[in-house]
């Protein structure tokens, strides 16, 4: 009787040593699957080291980069509106800091594009301004701190550093057209 429980207990034993391993397994494999088709994050940069040769031996660590971890500076359209006097009316960005995801995207895709955005937006800041008589516009791209920096405490992601101001046009309210 004892001989039977002592069997029946190691079975018992390796059937969750087993399982305990499988659902290591799992775990791991799932982390690579996630993780690594982009590798360029934070959670990338901790567990590469264990990851990579795995994934890279599955072919998950792919160099596609889905999420774009590299998309790019910010951008922000700043304006101004002037009278006929040549006073401001609005100094003002576009979109606001707080904007959503979407206005932000489409300002990016605006400004990144060939040019004409310009005439899109002098339209429609004067005809948002009746008293201006022309707007003046610039593009201001922002950098964002490293990731490094941002996971040691450094830097906030919420810290933007002015990297450059382009003029872009003046666009007279009057007969609609850039002067």
């Amino acid at each position: 009787m004892t001989s039977e429980r002592t069997i029946q207990k190691k079975d018992s034993n390796r059937k969750q040593i087993v399982q305990a391993l499988l659902s290591a397994w799992i775990v791991f494999h799932l982390l690579a699957v996630v993780i690594m088709p982009n590798k360029n994050t934070y959670l990338g940069y901790l567990f590469a080291r264990w990851l990579e040769p795995y994934a890279n031996s599955l072919e998950l660590a792919s160099n596609w980069n889905f999420f774009a971890p590299e998309p790019g500076m910010p951008m922000r359209l700043e304006f101004e509106t002037v009278d006929s006097k040549g006073d401001q009316l609005v100094h003002d960005f576009w979109p606001t800091l707080r904007s959503p995801w979407r206005k932000i995207a489409l300002s990016h895709f605006i400004m990144k594009g060939p040019p004409g955005g310009e005439a899109l937006f002098g339209k429609f800041l004067c005809g948002k301004n009746p008293a201006a008589s022309s707007v003046r516009m610039w593009k201001n791209s922002y950098g964002l701190p490293d990731l490094m920096e941002v996971a040691d405490g450094k830097k906030n992601i919420k810290d933007e550093i002015l990297v450059e101001r382009q003029w872009i046009s003046e666009w007279n309210c009057e007969d609609r057209s850039t002067l």
